[in-house]
């Protein structure tokens, strides 16, 4: 079964403390080709130092913050609450970082929690570019659709589809048009996934998100 994968998916693959890493890894699993994009690239590409960027200040917050507190041990729990204030991503980060790093759900020492941040500012600067790499050779690159396709552009803009996402998704309904094998369309963004699905007028095998995608 081919597949042609949404941003998200790509971003979820490659950096392993994205919330969305172990779905990707399940898409990348199950289908034998995957398809993205001219558009889905040029996104791609932006998400991805913009994302790198965050994970790198989010290590150092909890570095800076964990450097300045006297206390020798932590919990996830006593961590978030000097975060209430911050945002989801930030809390995403935490519970990422724990839950891969860490793994525990008890109390643990400031050195313990140190150290791993230490490995996890490693593998971001070293692993990522590897998945980055990795991700490049097990994708394969169509063209952008020239057409319009008109009508369903206008449903899905009446649904409030951000432009980049239509292009994408008639990227992948063009290209499954002149496709003889049948063709998934996945993405892990949930907008986008009820509009597909309320507009109906794509030619996919399947439209899939990531609840499709579970351990």
């Amino acid at each position: 079964m081919d597949a042609f994968c949404d941003t998200n998916v790509l971003i979820g693959y490659v950096f392993i403390l994205d919330y969305l890493n172990r779905h990707s890894a399940i898409v990348f699993n199950e289908y034998s080709t995957v398809f993205y994009s001219n558009n889905v690239k040029k996104e791609y590409d932006n998400v991805f130092k913009d994302k790198y960027k965050k994970l790198s200040n989010q290590i150092f917050y909890l570095q800076n913050y964990l450097g300045k507190g006297g206390v020798e041990f932590y919990d996830l729990k006593l961590i978030k609450k000097e975060f209430d204030d911050l945002n989801k991503d930030f809390i995403g980060f935490l519970d990422s970082f724990w839950n891969n790093y860490l793994e525990f759900n008890g109390y643990i020492t400031l050195a313990e929690i140190s150290n791993s941040l230490d490995i996890c500012r490693r593998d971001l600067k070293e692993n990522t570019f590897f998945r980055d790499s990795k991700l490049k050779d097990m994708l394969t690159l169509i063209n952008n659709n020239n057409d319009s396709y008109e009508e369903i552009d206008k449903k899905l803009k009446s649904l409030k589809i951000h432009s980049s996402d239509r292009k994408i998704v008639l990227d992948a309904h063009d290209f499954n048009l002149k496709n003889n094998n049948p063709l998934d369309f996945i993405t892990f963004d949930e907008r986008l996934f009820n509009g597909i699905k309320r507009v109906q007028n794509f030619s996919f095998n399947s439209i899939k998100s990531k609840d499709d995608f579970l351990n």
